[in-house]
């Protein structure tokens, strides 16, 4: 490992670097990293006594910037992508071709920091998923349970699995547990009003309809901070109210998967609580894996028509194994 790459370990400071299949560190300078390292105190790093660059400008930036360069690295030469930001760490990979050397030399350089933050882990198999992890020891851990998936072929799953109330009640999240609580206290045919309980909770909710006919759900309302929006934009929030909800984005397959308890609620008049896990494809973007609690509420419209609300909070532990977890880890 180069002296330039220990010197991108400091724990103040932002950082990043390419390690490839020999386990190399190429270190690269990211934008809120311009400063004379000479300006800090000299406890500051964990390996002061290391002679330092004269100045991080002497390291060039990301060499891979962009999606089309960043693939490269990752597909045709197994590189992994280590960049330290605000606090965090994020690992970049992708799982189908990532070399063993690249791990091991990612995991030589991680375990010689003293990072204390969270740790994201980045990785592509057949779409990106996002883990975070509070410690380097598990985040490793996960890497190498990761790597005995190495170079397998994509299972482009859509699952999800149901629970009782009762059982959200113990272990849901606490928003949905606020949700449904709210919902016991709503007059259903009132749901929408300013007086519902449920109003506060409207920026986190989307909202579908029955319109011209029985079973034909449209989006209602979607809410700024519900889930969808992070990945599809307000713009699309704005533009999809009145959309037959098996059409609002590019994914239909995903929405018509995820479906069924929406019909359920309705016809029972009963709210229903699950998890989701599954590969949503985005239009003119890399699919990504979504993994979230989420509970339906149903009621009526102020002109009777049936109506669900939809809560979701993200969560990496729902109860659907993926690549070889399931649960909290």
């Amino acid at each position: 490992m180069t002296l330039k790459a220990l010197f991108f370990v400091d724990p103040i400071r932002s950082w990043g670097c390419w390690i490839d299949d020999s386990g190399d560190a190429n270190p690269f300078r990211v934008s809120d990293n311009d400063s004379d390292p000479s300006n800090l105190p000299a406890a500051a790093s964990p390996f002061a006594r290391v002679p330092q660059p004269n100045t991080v400008s002497s390291i060039d930036r990301d060499p891979f910037s962009g999606r089309e360069l960043s693939t490269l690295a990752f597909r045709e030469f197994g590189m992994v992508r280590l960049e330290r930001r605000a606090g965090a760490m994020t690992i970049q990979f992708d799982l189908e071709s990532v070399a063993m050397g690249s791990i091991s030399g990612a995991r030589t350089l991680l375990r010689a920091s003293i990072h204390q933050g969270p740790i994201v882990l980045a990785f592509k198999y057949g779409g990106w998923a996002r883990e975070r992890f509070s410690s380097i020891d598990k985040a490793l851990s996960r890497m190498m349970q990761l790597c005995a998936h190495r170079g397998a072929k994509p299972d482009a799953m859509i699952s999800s699995a149901e629970f009782t109330l009762e059982e959200a009640q113990e272990k849901a999240h606490p928003l949905i547990r606020r949700s449904l609580n709210a919902w016991r206290k709503s007059d259903r045919n009132n749901v929408e009003a300013f007086s519902s309980d449920l109003f506060p909770l409207r920026p986190y909710l989307l909202s579908l309809s029955e319109n011209n006919s029985r079973g034909n759900l449209s989006y209602r309302q979607v809410g700024d901070r519900s889930y969808i929006v992070r990945y599809l934009g307000r713009d699309w929030a704005r533009g999809v109210i009145g959309t037959l909800s098996d059409y609002g984005h590019s994914d239909t397959e995903f929405e018509q998967a995820i479906s069924d308890p929406y019909f359920e609620a309705l016809d029972t008049e009963t709210p229903i609580f699950g998890h989701v896990r599954g590969l949503f494809a985005l239009s003119q973007k890399d699919s990504e894996w979504v993994s979230y609690q989420r509970v339906v509420l149903p009621y009526h419209t102020n002109r009777g028509k049936r109506a669900l609300a939809i809560l979701v909070v993200p969560d990496q532990n729902v109860q659907i194994p993926f690549l070889g977890r399931s649960g909290p880890g």
